[in-house]
């Protein structure tokens, strides 16, 4: 976390005591995508598999609800549970993402664990860190594999590395993205906004402003947990590998020799997580938003992560938000259950809190990606996505920073990307003069 001293400079800076809270909750957002694990390749997609099989196998995971006697989660045996809890995901369908992700040495090979933040400026690494670079290498992938299909035999062992990923349209591509970024994360991601409340406070911030203009207190900004079971979920199985360093080929040399290939650590899966109340009688994912109350007494609801169920905000943006049953009225599945104000349960990426805590502080006077979060001078500039072997594509990211580019009609907001520009334009049109 900042020290006092910068935190007053920063106040400075922003010359306010309100704060937009969407924009906040996008900027961390922007935090969370600087140190996430994002495959590094991916090589296979299959969609809209069933969530329940026969004989009560479930493709999420099942644990126990916290409570004053297990105050920890604990899995759970699908089988020792009634057929009727299942009933409710009947109609929920699955998209499974098989990944090759592969990490530097001295990270973590846990998707669930922040990487190092890029403290002393962006790292100079090939790994994929925000929504452009993922669609990119999508594309590479693809183009990767034709070619392996046009020289490759029709026999022989050398078909493992030709991926099952299929073509996208890009707003495809941004929904698997955000199913990715978010799988697991919602609850450390609004534990990271609230705690940073207390740095908002020092630097002189006083109060949030809402999307509907009113006006609320910093410290009345509540964690919110709805039950629900959605139409869409997603889930990924890892194939994990430690990179192995080799020298940097300039744009435009062929690789000479053979090139290491990364050391093979495991695989894992990553699911979605249900839960089974503490009565025993309903199964439903606890998904965790921001709320606040308004001087009406009505509760607002501002959702970071929703869009891995498919849920888009206005107008396709990235964060949910609106008037509690407005919410629940356009959720893509059901809302089940919801508990206000209650304490955020331990989360296996709760070690992403401090991270967005103290980097929202660090950034928080930087320019923003007004679709994706993308924060200015952050996250690292791609150059280019090219092959470096006959059976592994790459994306090179620039040593430097990224620089944001001004909307050109009214300069009021900023993009990483033409992509980004053009999925926001519905968005921004109505203010674009």
């Amino acid at each position: 976390m900042a020290n006092g001293s910068s935190l007053i400079e920063k106040k400075m800076e922003a010359d306010t005591e309100d704060l937009d809270l969407v924009k906040y909750t996008l900027r961390a957002i922007g935090i969370l995508q600087a140190v996430q694990h994002m495959p590094f390749s991916l090589l296979n997609l299959e969609e809209n598999l069933p969530v329940v099989l026969q004989n009560k196998e479930i493709l999420v995971d099942v644990e126990s609800a916290p409570g004053p006697e297990l105050p920890f989660q604990q899995i759970v045996d699908p089988s020792s549970l009634s057929e009727s809890l299942f009933e409710p995901f009947e109609a929920t369908r699955l998209t499974t993402i098989t990944t090759n992700d592969t990490f530097r040495s001295g990270s973590s090979c846990n998707a669930l664990f922040p990487l190092p933040s890029p403290d002393g400026g962006v790292n100079s690494v090939s790994e994929i860190k925000n929504l452009r670079s993922f669609v990119e290498n999508w594309k590479m992938d693809w183009k990767l594999d034709d070619y392996l299909r046009d020289i490759l035999p029709p026999q022989g062992d050398i078909h493992f590395c030709v991926s099952n990923i299929p073509q996208k349209s890009d707003e495809e591509k941004v929904d698997v993205y955000w199913g990715l970024t978010f799988l697991g994360k919602t609850g450390a991601l609004v534990g990271g906004i609230l705690a940073s409340v207390p740095s908002l406070e020092q630097m002189g911030i006083k109060n949030w402003i809402l999307p509907t203009g009113d006006k609320i207190p910093l410290s009345s900004l509540r964690p919110t947990i709805f039950e629900v079971v959605p139409t869409n979920v997603y889930s990924v199985k890892q194939k994990i590998s430690r990179a192995v360093d080799v020298p940097l080929i300039p744009l435009g040399v062929e690789p000479s020799g053979d090139i290491p290939r990364p050391e093979f650590i495991g695989s894992g899966t990553r699911k979605i997580v249900t839960t089974v109340n503490n009565a025993g009688d309903k199964l439903a994912i606890r998904h965790v938003v921001l709320s606040a109350e308004l001087p009406d007494g009505t509760l607002y609801i501002v959702d970071p992560t929703g869009r891995q169920f498919g849920y888009k905000g206005a107008n396709g943006s990235v964060i949910i938000h609106g008037k509690l049953d407005e919410y629940k009225k356009n959720f893509p599945g059901q809302v089940v259950g919801q508990h206000n104000d209650t304490p955020l349960d331990p989360s296996a990426a709760e070690g992403f809190i401090p991270v967005v805590q103290r980097l929202l502080a660090k950034y928080f006077e930087k320019r923003l990606c007004a679709y994706c979060g993308e924060i200015d001078e952050l996250h690292p500039k791609p150059i280019a996505t090219v092959p470096l072997h006959i059976d592994h594509s790459k994306l090179l990211l620039a040593a430097g920073r990224c620089c944001l580019e001004d909307c050109k009609r009214c300069k009021g907001v900023a993009y990483c990307s033409k992509l980004c520009r053009e999925l926001d334009w519905e968005n921004h049109k109505p203010s674009c003069k």
